[in-house]
């Protein structure tokens, strides 16, 4: 059994996410997140921002409909999920998404209904 390490990263939509059906009509949604964390140096007194980590994210069924229906290019969102390795590379596969209320607010459309 293969232990997959949970984690959850802040940053930007590259793309708007790339949605489509799997072959057995499951619904995907693929996107990729630029997370460029910013810290304080307390040597030079100033905010600087660390190299930027550009993240594919995968995110399925109903929440791959919702996410590429709702989010777009350049929107901060909050990802947690598991982190996957995939080939040459890690991806996350995504449990919950959501956009970040640091810069913006969000209303609610008039469509969507409580669970």
């Amino acid at each position: 059994m293969t232990i997959q390490q949970a984690t959850t990263i802040i940053g930007r939509l590259v793309d708007d996410p790339d949605f489509r059906y799997t072959g057995n009509g499951v619904p995907v949604a693929n996107f990729t997140i630029a997370s460029s964390p910013r810290f304080y140096d307390v040597r030079t007194q100033e905010w600087k921002t660390a190299q930027t980590l550009y993240l594919p994210c995968v995110v399925w069924r109903d929440q791959a409909e919702h996410t590429s229906e709702s989010l777009h290019r350049g929107d901060r969102v909050i990802v947690t999920g598991r982190l996957i390795p995939n080939r040459n590379t890690i991806e996350i596969e995504v449990e919950e998404i959501g956009v970040s209320l640091r810069n913006r607010t969000v209303q609610e459309s008039p469509s969507c209904s409580a669970p």
